[in-house]
C-alpha cells in the first residue's frame, strides 16, 4: 500500500512539473524578411550575401525545437527567451559587417503567434526584419608596401595571388584570407620571419572599401638543425629518411608539410609536429623540432558481416589484424579472415525451401607483408597471399595465390608496382562439366588449373579520403601476362583499368550553404587477348578468370556476374533427360562500365543516394556493339561506420535485350563499403 501512495504521488509531482514547463512562448521556427528587397542582385553579391541559414547561425538564441510539439510533456522546446534575441540583433549587423553590408540595419523581431488561444504551450515564429542595403566593394586593388627590396619576380607573385581585387565585394573571410594567402607565400619564399600588418578603411556612404597590406619581410632564411623527439620504438634511420628538411637548404612550408604527411603515411604516430624555432626574428638560421608521440602498432578487430543480393546469402564472421612496425622495422603486415556459410537463392521467398545440402562454406583468407624503404625511401617489398573457398552461381571452389612485388611510391599519390602471381584453381560441386563445355562460346574448364602471370600496376589515389571521399580521383590500370606450367591449354594478356572522380557541390561556388551533397562518377573496363593455345587449338582463358559485370560493385540492377554472356541448358545439344533447366554466367573477354552517382547527407548519419549504371561483358573484342550496352537506375542507404559505410541499394534494369530475359527486373545490394 505505502508503496502505490508513493508511486502516485511521484507521478503526480512528475505531472505537475511537467504541466508547470509546459506553459509560455514557445519557438517554433525562426525567419527573416528584407525591407527593400536584397540589395544588389549580382551574382557575386547573391554567392557571398548571408542567407536566413547564415543569420541563424549567428545568433546564439536556441534553435526551434520542432519534436517538443509532438511530444509535449517529454521534450523541452525552445522557449523565446527575449534579452537573447536583443543581443542577437546586434551580432546580425555585425555579420551583415563582416561580408561587406556596413550600411545594414537590423530593424527588429516580430513575434507571430502560431497557437490558439487559451492554449498553455504557445507555439510562436519568430520574424526579423532587416534593411541590408548594398554591399561595399573595394575600390582599387589591394595595396601592397614593404615589399620594394624584394625581387621583382616575387614582387609580382605577391600582387597576383591576393584572393580578391578591384571591384570585388569586400568580406571579413576575403580579408584574412588575403592575408594568410601572402604570408604562406612569403614563407614559401624562404621568409620564415615574414609579418604582415593590415589596414581596412570602410567608406559606407561611398559603398567602397580601401585595403592596404604593409609587409615586414626580414631575412631569407635557411633550415638549421633538426631534432626528434618522442621516438621510442620505432627506428630513427627509417624516420630520417622521409625528413625532407635538410640542414643549409633554403626554408620551405612546403617541405615542413611534405615531412608532416609522410610522417603521419607511416601509420605509427598519433601526433606529428614538424615545429620550425622562429624565436629570433633577426636570424636567419632556422632550426627544426620533429615531434611525434607514437600510437599503438597492433590493432584486431572482429565481428559478424551480412552480405547479400539477389541470388546470393552469405553470413560470415570476420577479423581483421594490423601491425605497422612488425620486428621494429616499420614493416606492416594485415591479416582478414572471413568465414561462414553462404547460399544461393533466387529471392527471400526462395529461402523456404533451402535444405542443409544448399548452404555451402564461405572462407576468405587475405595477407598482406610490406616491407616499405627496403631497397631504398621510395621503394617497398609487397607479399600478397590469399586462400579462398567460395560460392559462384555455377559452382563452388577452392583458389589459393601467392604474389610477391616491388612498389614504387616516390610520387605523391602514384603508386608503381611489378609482380609476379601463381595461382592453383579447383573447381568443385560443379554441373556436369561437359554442360558448358559444350556450350557455343567454347568455354576453357581446365580442372583444377595452375596459372602464373606476370603484373604491372598504376594506382593514382587523390581522393580526400578512402572512405568517405566526397572530392578528388582515382585512377588504376593494371597488366597482366598469363601463362600455365604444365602443356598448356591457355596463355593470355588481360588489361584493366578504371577512372573514378568525387565532387562536393560545395566546391561549384562561393555558396554559404551546405548541402552535403555529393557527385561521384566512375568508368571503366577490361580486355582479354588469348594467345599461344598448344597443338592449334582455339585460344582461350580460364572460366574464373575471364571477366564478368553485375553486382553490388559494378552494374546495380543486376545479379553478381548476370551482365554478359549466358549458357543455358535448354540451348545445348545433350538438353533432353537428365539436364535440368537452368542457366550460368559465362563471361567474356571484353567489358565496359560506368557509374554515376548523387550521395545527399540525411540526418541520424545516414545518407541517401541516387544512381545510374550501365555496361556490358561482350565473348569477344569483336562482339563488342555500344548499342547493346545495358542500363540501370535506382537508390539506396548507407550508415556510416568506422570501417566504412553498411550500404542497401535497390536497383531497377532496363531495356528488353532477349538475352536477359529471364533475368528479374529488380536486384537489391547489401554490403560494406561503397560501390566505389
Amino acid at each position: 500500500m505505502a508503496v502505490a501512495v508513493l508511486r502516485s504521488t511521484l507521478l503526480s509531482l512528475l505531472l505537475l512539473g511537467c504541466a508547470a514547463r509546459r506553459s509560455g512562448d514557445a519557438v517554433g521556427g525562426f525567419g527573416f524578411e528584407f525591407e527593400g528587397g536584397r540589395g544588389d542582385t549580382g551574382l557575386t553579391a547573391v554567392l557571398t550575401r548571408p542567407n536566413p541559414r547564415a543569420l541563424k547561425n549567428a545568433m546564439t538564441h536556441p534553435a526551434a525545437r520542432w519534436q517538443a510539439f509532438y511530444a509535449p510533456g517529454f521534450i523541452e522546446p525552445s522557449w523565446l527567451n527575449r534579452d537573447l534575441l536583443d543581443s542577437d540583433a546586434f551580432r546580425i549587423e555585425v555579420y551583415y559587417a563582416n561580408q561587406g553590408y556596413f550600411d545594414a540595419r537590423f530593424l527588429g523581431w516580430e513575434i507571430r503567434h502560431k497557437s490558439p488561444e487559451g492554449k498553455l504551450l504557445q507555439r510562436v515564429r519568430v520574424v526579423g526584419h532587416v534593411e541590408e542595403g548594398k554591399p561595399s566593394r573595394l575600390r582599387g586593388d589591394i595595396a601592397l608596401t614593404g615589399i620594394e627590396k624584394l625581387g621583382r619576380p616575387l614582387q609580382r607573385r605577391l600582387r597576383s595571388v591576393a584572393p580578391f581585387r578591384k571591384g570585388d565585394i569586400f568580406t571579413l573571410e576575403a580579408y584574412q584570407g588575403a592575408l594568410a594567402t601572402l604570408r604562406a607565400t612569403l614563407f614559401d619564399r624562404s621568409y620564415a620571419h615574414a609579418r604582415l600588418d593590415g589596414r581596412v578603411e570602410a567608406h559606407p556612404d561611398e559603398h567602397a572599401v580601401d585595403v592596404t597590406i604593409d609587409v615586414v619581410a626580414g631575412p631569407a632564411c635557411r633550415f638549421g638543425a633538426v631534432t626528434f623527439e618522442g621516438l621510442e620504438k620505432v627506428p630513427r634511420d627509417v624516420v630520417e629518411k622521409l625528413v625532407e628538411v635538410r640542414e643549409g637548404e633554403p626554408f620551405s612550408t612546403e617541405k615542413l608539410a611534405l615531412t608532416r604527411s609522410q610522417l603521419y603515411a607511416l601509420h605509427v604516430f598519433g601526433v606529428v609536429d614538424i615545429v620550425p624555432d622562429l624565436s629570433d626574428p633577426a636570424s636567419a638560421v632556422v632550426p627544426v623540432r620533429v615531434q611525434v608521440k607514437e600510437s599503438k602498432f597492433r590493432e584486431l578487430r572482429a565481428g559478424p558481416v551480412f552480405e547479400a543480393e539477389t541470388g546470393k546469402i552469405a553470413l560470415m564472421a570476420q577479423a581483421n589484424y594490423r601491425d605497422e612496425n612488425l620486428a621494429g622495422r616499420l614493416w606492416r603486415m594485415e591479416q582478414d579472415t572471413r568465414a561462414g556459410v553462404g547460399v544461393l537463392v533466387p529471392s527471400f521467398s526462395a529461402l523456404k525451401d533451402v535444405t542443409p545440402a544448399d548452404i555451402k562454406p564461405v572462407v576468405d583468407v587475405k595477407g598482406t607483408v610490406e616491407l616499405p624503404h627496403l631497397l631504398g625511401g621510395d621503394w617497398a617489398q609487397l607479399n600478397e597471399g590469399r586462400v579462398e573457398v567460395g560460392l559462384e552461381p555455377a559452382y563452388t571452389y577452392f583458389a589459393t595465390s601467392f604474389a610477391p612485388s616491388v612498389v614504387y611510391a616516390g610520387f605523391k599519390k602514384l603508386r608503381l608496382s611489378v609482380g609476379y602471381r601463381i595461382r592453383y584453381y579447383d573447381y568443385s560441386d560443379f554441373i556436369d562439366l561437359s554442360v558448358i563445355e559444350d556450350s557455343p562460346l567454347g568455354l576453357d574448364l581446365t580442372d583444377p588449373y595452375l596459372i602464373s602471370m606476370l603484373e604491372q600496376k598504376a594506382v593514382y589515389d587523390g581522393r580526400n579520403d578512402p572512405t568517405k571521399t566526397t572530392r578528388g580521383w582515382y585512377l588504376s590500370g593494371a597488366l597482366t601476362e598469363a601463362g600455365t606450367f604444365d602443356e598448356g591449354n591457355f596463355s593470355f594478356l588481360r588489361a584493366i583499368g578504371e577512372v573514378r572522380a568525387y565532387r562536393n557541390i560545395l566546391s561549384l561556388g562561393k555558396a554559404k550553404w551546405d548541402p552535403e551533397v555529393v557527385l561521384a562518377g566512375r568508368i571503366g573496363g577490361g580486355v582479354i587477348f588469348p594467345y599461344g593455345q598448344p597443338g592449334g587449338a582455339e585460344p582461350s582463358a580460364p572460366y574464373a578468370e575471364r571477366l564478368y559485370l553485375g553486382g553490388s560493385n559494378t552494374v546495380r540492377g543486376w545479379a553478381a556476374n548476370r551482365l554478359g554472356p549466358i549458357v543455358r541448358t535448354e540451348d545445348l545439344v545433350d538438353f533432353g533427360g537428365t539436364l535440368d533447366k537452368a542457366s550460368y554466367p559465362a563471361g567474356g573477354e571484353l567489358q565496359i562500365y560506368g557509374n554515376a552517382e548523387i550521395r545527399k547527407g540525411l540526418p541520424l548519419g545516414l545518407v541517401g543516394v541516387a544512381f545510374v549504371d550501365a555496361g556490358r561483358v561482350w565473348d569477344k573484342p569483336a562482339s563488342i556493339n555500344f548499342g547493346g550496352i545495358q542500363w540501370s537506375v535506382g537508390g539506396g542507404i548507407r550508415y556510416g561506420t568506422p570501417v566504412g559505410p553498411i550500404r542497401l541499394d535497390v536497383g531497377v534494369r532496363l531495356g528488353d535485350d532477349p538475352l536477359f530475359a529471364e533475368e528479374p527486373r529488380i536486384a537489391w545490394h547489401l554490403s560494406l563499403a561503397e560501390a566505389f
